[in-house]
């Protein structure tokens, strides 16, 4: 187990290679993290070159560059990327927790910074509950609640089906949730920093909720004040206005069709009247 991971802010390494296979490097050491567990990959620089792929080999990590390295081998972690895949990743365990206590549980979740949802076993969900659980996730992010890893025997954990493991990595919240798990999470909930439910759907197994965190927040607001800024632009009205206007084109729009269909009811009784 990577005991780098334990801490998401240590995103630099001094190391040497280890061997070249394919075109992808093996270190002594690593600071990065490949997609695995639910968690996207890290990005970030090695001697200054862009890492272009990370992919797991069992448990070695295999790393490609831009170029070629030599040692010493210098690795930074882009700090953004990390903080952004970290946040989503620990704020899903807060839902995992908020979730058992109910009950229910979350069988499939989207971690894509354009894409963040999760999903509930459960059709029974309505604007009430989803208040509800922005106003738990609030409070865990004020709240500060520190990460707290632990490593035991596999058969020292209550589900039989870990004993095969030698060792578990324990992942903890306070009292909110407490689980096994091999990636990387935020050092207290305040490092997610900004938690907003967006919307939600019903589904085949139950419902789907998006929502937004971290950066990916930042991204969203901004792509979405330039879509309003320019669609305003576009309309010559303030984006205060805009709902305004475009209702005022809706309601001209089925306007001119209603006179559309009743001159075309006129040539009809004209042309039969000939």
């Amino acid at each position: 187990m990577n005991k780098h991971y334990d801490n998401f802010k240590e995103i630099t390494l001094t190391t040497n290679i280890k061997a070249v296979i394919d075109g992808y490097y093996t270190f002594e050491d690593t600071i990065f993290y490949g997609e695995k567990g639910g968690m996207l990959s890290d990005k970030g620089t090695i001697n200054g070159l862009e890492v272009l792929d990370l992919k797991w080999d069992g448990d070695t990590l295999l790393h490609k560059v831009d170029g070629e390295l030599s040692n010493p081998v210098e690795m930074t972690v882009c700090r953004r990327a990390r903080y952004l895949n970290t946040a989503v990743q620990s704020a899903l365990h807060l839902l995992d927790g908020y979730y058992a206590k109910l009950g229910l549980y979350l069988p499939s979740v989207g971690v894509n910074p354009d894409n963040q949802w999760f999903e509930i076993n459960s059709k029974d969900i309505d604007e009430a509950h989803l208040v509800e659980v922005q106003k738990f996730m609030d409070d865990c992010i004020m709240n500060s609640i520190d990460k707290e890893v632990s490593y035991i025997k596999g058969s020292e954990y209550e589900d039989e089906f870990y004993h095969k493991f030698d060792e578990l990595r324990i992942v903890k919240f306070g009292d909110v949730d407490r689980q096994p798990c091999g990636t990387l999470h935020i050092n207290n909930t305040s490092d997610i920093m900004n938690f907003v439910i967006l919307d939600h759907e019903k589904t085949s197994r139950g419902t789907k909720v998006y929502f937004t965190c971290n950066f990916a927040t930042n991204d969203k607001f901004k792509e979405e004040h330039d879509l309003l800024k320019n669609a305003a632009k576009a309309a010559s009205v303030s984006k205060y206005e805009l709902v305004d206007k475009v209702n005022d084109l809706v309601n001209m729009t089925k306007k001119q069709k209603k006179e559309i269909e009743d001159l075309k009811k006129e040539l009809l009784t004209y042309k039969a009247d000939e």
